[in-house]
């Protein structure tokens, strides 16, 4: 179904797309329904899922586009707090695309096709509660790559991403605020220790291939220390297969440090000869520097 169409309009795929209004201003759009839409005017809640639009309808007050977010694609809501744009073919989110948006709380860009966590279009995005970029191919996550919303930010969606490397200052900026991580069904044969992040009520790590050796020493600790069930287990070396990661305490006795382990202070993670970095990525401040300007 095609919704009326503006001169402002740029063509797009959008099988799924809930946008939550606050001003009062858009309650009168709300109020005129899209046609094969269904709203709540009194909650301000425009929702066309699964109509197989091509454009986002008028009633609606913003552009969009299948491939890519553009700088003001969303500057007409200011007031919006709830945006799913899940299931598109979504590849760029660029710098200005979604803020200022002082009172958005939930961003879904699940099932897109991000190759990287759009950093930078996460500034002017001070209230954001939830963020979901499940099923894109991210592949590897950089330093720093959350720190615009590391204030707000209560949940985290990653799992299946095909993520294989984490930077260490990945989740720097995220503190105890976040209540729950979601990194299941990924490639992550090692993880960095988290321990900024003290109150989280759920870490999901399952379904990935941890290779407990003595990198793994620093989360291994860390884990032990929370009172949660992660779902992390060894898929190599053979000998501790299938074994729990917070629970291998045998797999690691021989790591250096390993008597120290009953320290408050849990040591850094010691470079291994045995890791293996994924060709092309590297963490860093520099490769940061050079995506903010690429945004």
């Amino acid at each position: 179904m095609e919704g009326p169409r503006s001169s402002t309009h740029v063509p797009l795929v959008l099988p799924l797309l809930v946008l939550l209004l606050l001003a009062p201003a858009r309650q009168a759009a709300a109020q005129r329904c899209p046609q094969a839409c269904i709203c709540d005017n009194s909650r301000r809640h425009v929702a066309c899922r699964y109509q197989n639009l091509t454009e986002v309808p008028d009633a609606i007050p913003e552009d969009n586009a299948v491939d890519r977010l553009a700088p003001g694609d969303l500057g007409r809501t200011r007031a919006l707090r709830w945006v799913y744009l899940s299931g598109n073919r979504i590849t760029e989110v660029s710098l200005g695309a979604l803020g200022p948006a002082r009172e958005l709380e939930k961003l879904h860009l699940d099932r897109n096709q991000l190759r990287e966590v759009p950093t930078g279009a996460l500034e002017g995005l001070p209230a954001l509660l939830e963020l979901q970029l499940s099923g894109n191919p991210l592949r590897a996550l950089r330093d720093g790559a959350f720190q615009p919303v590391g204030r707000s930010l209560q949940h985290l969606f990653l799992n299946s991403s095909g993520l294989e490397q984490i930077c260490p200052g990945a989740f720097s900026g995220l503190g105890p605020g976040l209540q729950s991580l979601h990194l299941q069904k990924n490639q992550l044969r090692a993880l960095p220790a988290l321990p900024s992040l003290s109150q989280l009520e759920l870490i999901d790590l399952s379904s990935n291939p941890f290779h407990c050796d003595c990198q793994l020493l620093p989360l291994h600790r860390w884990l032990t220390g929370l009172n949660l069930r992660v779902g992390a287990t060894c898929a190599t070396p053979p000998n501790a297969r299938g074994q729990r990661v917070k629970a291998a305490a045998a797999v690691f006795e021989d790591c250096p440090g390993w008597a120290a382990r009953k320290a408050k202070r849990t040591p850094a993670s010691r470079p291994s000869a045995r890791r293996t970095p994924i060709k092309g990525r590297q963490c860093g401040a520099d490769k940061v520097g050079k995506e903010k300007g690429r945004l």
